[in-house]
């Protein structure tokens, strides 16, 4: 079997086993979790914070925008390619977590930009996004301290024994990330991207990991569902489990992975219904996030040809 055959039947098996990692749970605690989900006062937090995301999400548009920008003359940040971003969003729940991306590909030559720097940008964003990612989930887990502050962080990385999370373990996280970054800026600089439009797309990312991340965390609080201390904990869990959702091959928007690595990595000290209650408001966070986004974005109007200047 080729390699893309390989890797479909390993996402399809992950996302089987995320789901019944998931339905074991449901089954455990799933009424108390619902109860908890469904008071009144949580599920208008769940809506406030969607239309949260939702401007949050401006931010990875505005980012894949920088790639596709040509010349030092041209604005950072095109409407457009914003617009097309968005109105291609929703498209990765559909199975196969791919047909986002050829959305994109498509409504970007329409709009004037060729098949190449569309698809150079997309594939510069499929590199750095969960690069990103990790290196905010790096930086949370080094404000708690070593092993962290709290019980959460203490419990997780106690149990894998020899591991201790300190900020100086975390700094060396940190070094070879950039490292790693380093590596993808040489190889998109050959490809014709401009640092500075790498550099933009870098901020903006990050700005929008720190940004969702805060969120959750602030959901978890609200609910108490643990102290203080453990909150960047929390925020790196969402992280992680975000990565899991957008390296499965296939898994559509990241649904039922992401949902089960933030289970598993809050499981040592969020007591289960909390825990499970907080996944299921965070994926409706989330997914009503990206709702309106798209919503918003096909109410636009949409040039024609696209204006590289920012149009």
């Amino acid at each position: 079997m080729s390699v893309r055959t390989w890797l479909r039947w390993l996402g399809a098996g992950l996302v089987v086993l995320s789901f019944c990692l998931l339905l074991r749970e449901l089954m455990l605690f799933g009424p108390e979790a619902l109860q908890i989900a469904a008071e009144p006062g949580q599920l208008a937090l769940a809506l406030g914070a969607s239309l949260g995301y939702a401007v949050l999400l401006t931010l990875p548009a505005a980012a894949w925008s920088c790639v596709l920008r040509e010349g030092d003359d041209a604005a950072f940040v095109s409407r457009t390619a914003v617009i097309i971003y968005a109105r291609c969003n929703v498209l990765k729940y559909l199975p196969g977590n791919v047909f986002h991306f050829g959305g994109r590909q498509l409504m970007a030559r329409r709009a004037g930009w060729s098949h190449r720097i569309a698809l150079v940008a997309t594939a510069v964003e499929i590199v750095a996004l969960p690069l990103a990612a990790g290196g905010v989930a790096l930086i949370a887990l080094a404000l708690s301290g070593p092993y962290g502050s709290g019980d959460l962080s203490r419990d997780l990385f106690g149990a894998l024994g020899t591991v201790e999370l300190t900020p100086a373990a975390a700094a060396l996280g940190l070094i070879l990330a950039g490292f790693a970054a380093a590596v993808i800026v040489a190889v998109a600089r050959r490809l014709g991207v401009a640092a500075t439009s790498l550099t933009a797309m870098a901020a903006l990312e990050i700005a929008f990991f720190a940004a969702s991340a805060a969120l959750v965390a602030g959901m978890a609080a609200a609910m108490n569902a643990t102290g203080p201390a453990d909150l960047p904990v929390i925020a790196a869990a969402y992280l992680v489990g975000w990565i899991a959702g957008f390296l499965v091959p296939g898994a559509p928007g990241g649904i039922g992975v992401r949902e089960a690595v933030f289970l598993y990595l809050v499981a040592a000290t969020v007591a289960a219904p909390t825990a499970l209650a907080l996944a299921l408001l965070t994926r409706l966070v989330t997914t009503l996030g990206d709702l309106w986004f798209s919503l918003l974005a096909n109410a636009s109007d949409l040039p024609g040809t696209a204006i590289r200047n920012g149009g």
